[in-house]
């Protein structure tokens, strides 16, 4: 990081590390405290368990079953001297430590915050969760409860503290995103806005978000939107007059990023009470809050629509993603026209006819990426959005991704009205966990969340305002789609201007989906070495943000952010190879 004082530069890259545990027994999908961490950079050791916990951290992360009885008496220990603990999932066998007993395994439900002072508590709406523990406090202060038992606890213990998260948020955040396994159709919305059971599978079959407690309705005329009805027929809950808001039922809060931030705050928390500057690498360069992205799917293939839309994005100053849908495509020219003006060209895998390459398979999903290595004579297609989202299975077609080099997919997204907004909880890029195999094993590839189909037509034009929000109170990435197809009719463009605009007035940039890939590739190629941070490749504009503790003073007059509820110093300059 560069700066005009070598030696502020080594204080301020010297980031204290979490170290990270596992219990005896502990699920596989507790391995996604990795990519919660990893995603939210901050830096973390996981010792071999067979090896014990070794020398630990400032703050101690135990996920899983309990702990042996070594471990126990080191962390113990640790937490004595004045470090910090926290229990995801289970108490690690730690319940005196934590000041908690009567421990029970719970079911699914929703996390209430119970505490509105303390920085580590629940600050947003309730929280689904799909399994964990539930204690009884006993010496420890109550932070949020779950089916009316103690969920999120908080205990000094000496001149340490020590934290317990009941419920299994790691396991939940993998739950929501990847979701069931899709082998039919899912469970239809009750009210009718989400006809799930339409024979054709797709990302939505597998949602495990609950239609009522997870969506919120917001009021909109219809007379403002009649497309997005569908032909301007009004949907089966909406009744009276067009000017009178109707209820418009959406997935408007991303749960799953919702409960990385609990995970997030109780670190800060322990952080600050241990006067830890912890030091985490910023999801976005130059300190953006958050950023915006916009795909386009090709469906019908018309050369004039698509010459269209490419003048409006031009006019719009946004680089945008183009996923081309086999047979047919568009001429060279526009191709090249795209690329030109910084845009990317990605795959619109279709399975959605069933037939011949046109099937789910994944022979017929390399051979439609061949087709369009060849068509646009670049080896290198880096992002695929299914056509009409279709899926199956649940994680194995990342690894398709991964044979073909694509690096992002987008097909987790709304094909319905009643799931737009967040239905697998992130706007977040994130990468699968296979828990199938022997052991639990990432997938090479991300996923990049889809919030909503076409504005005007799919959804009113002011949700560009209620997502792009949503997406930038959680530091994400606010995912728009636009059909060629579509870009011609009344207000839709106008709605793309507008979007553009709005998103750069929040302080927001517009990338394509190969940048984020590169960019995220990049920021995770970030380690510690020697106590600094270094990059494989000078990574430009990286923002540092290390915490200021409430009793801390600023050094070098650094810019001071807020993020989580927390106050960080903020750097903004290169990382470079150690």
């Amino acid at each position: 990081m560069s700066s005009a004082d070598p030696q502020a530069e080594r204080r301020d890259t010297r980031p204290p590390h979490v170290t990270v545990l596992y219990g005896a027994g502990s699920p596989g999908d507790a391995r996604y405290v990795e990519e919660i961490l990893t995603h939210a950079g901050v830096f973390y050791e996981a010792p071999d368990a067979d090896h014990g916990p070794g020398e630990l951290r400032s703050i101690v992360v135990v996920c899983g079953g309990a702990l042996g009885e070594r471990a126990r008496d080191t962390v113990a220990r640790h937490v004595v001297s004045g470090g910090g603990l926290l229990c995801i999932g289970s108490t690690g066998g730690l319940d005196g430590l934590l000041g908690v007993s009567a421990v029970e395994q719970c079911g699914p439900g929703w996390i209430e915050a119970c505490n509105d002072t303390h920085p580590a508590a629940v600050h947003a709406s309730p929280l689904h969760v799909f399994g964990g523990v539930t204690v009884a406090a006993d010496s420890a202060d109550e932070l949020a409860t779950l089916h009316g038992r103690a969920a999120v606890t908080w205990r000094r213990h000496a001149d340490g503290h020590a934290m317990l998260i009941g419920p299994d948020i790691c396991g939940a955040v993998a739950h929501i995103q990847q979701a069931d396994t899709v082998v039919g159709d899912g469970e239809p919305a009750p009210d009718g806005t989400a006809p799930l059971d339409d024979g054709i599978l797709k990302a939505e079959d597998g949602v495990v978000l609950d239609w009522e407690r997870d969506r919120h309705t917001v009021h909109v005329p219809r007379g403002l939107f009649p497309g997005a009805w569908g032909g301007g027929a009004a949907p089966p809950h909406a009744v009276g007059p067009a000017d009178e808001p109707h209820p418009f039922p959406i997935f408007r809060d991303p749960v799953a990023d919702g409960l990385r931030e609990v995970l997030l705050r109780a670190l800060l928390s322990l952080a600050s009470a241990a006067s830890v500057p912890l030091t985490m690498l910023w999801y976005w360069p130059r300190g953006l809050p958050a950023v915006g992205h916009i795909s386009h799917d090709s469906d019908g293939n018309d050369p004039e629509l698509g010459a269209e839309l490419q003048r409006v994005c031009l006019d719009a100053g946004a680089r945008t993603t183009w996923c081309m849908l086999y047979p047919g495509g568009y001429p060279p020219s526009l191709y090249r026209q795209v690329r030109d003006d910084g845009s990317e060209v990605a795959l619109h895998y279709d399975a959605l006819e069933g037939a011949g390459v046109r099937a789910w398979g994944r022979s017929n999903f390399a051979a439609q990426a061949r087709w369009l290595r060849d068509m646009t004579g670049h080896d290198s297609i880096i992002s695929n959005k299914n056509h009409y989202t279709r899926w199956e299975g649940r994680v194995e077609f990342f690894d398709w991704c991964v044979d073909e080099g694509i690096r992002v997919d987008q097909s987790k997204g709304p094909s319905k009205t009643g799931t737009i907004g967040f239905p697998f909880g992130s706007c977040h890029l994130w990468k699968p966990l296979d828990t199938d195999g022997a052991a639990p094993r990432f997938i090479d590839a991300y996923c990049l969340p889809l919030m909503t189909q076409d504005l005007v037509i799919t959804a009113p034009a002011a949700f560009a305002q209620v997502l792009t929000d949503a997406a930038r109170d959680r530091y994400g990435v606010a995912h728009f789609l636009y059909h060629p197809a579509h870009i011609a009719k009344e207000g839709v463009a106008e709605s793309f201007h507008d979007l553009v605009n709005y998103a750069r007035d929040c302080g927001m940039e517009w990338w394509t989906s190969a940048e984020l890939a590169e960019w995220e590739d990049a920021r995770r190629g970030v380690e510690v070495r020697h106590g600094e941070l270094a990059a494989p490749a000078t990574l430009s504009d990286a923002t540092v943000l290390r915490l200021l503790p409430n009793d801390a003073e600023r050094e070098d007059r650094r810019p001071v952010v807020e993020r989580y509820g927390f106050r960080f110093e903020q750097t903004v300059g290169s990382l470079a190879p150690s």
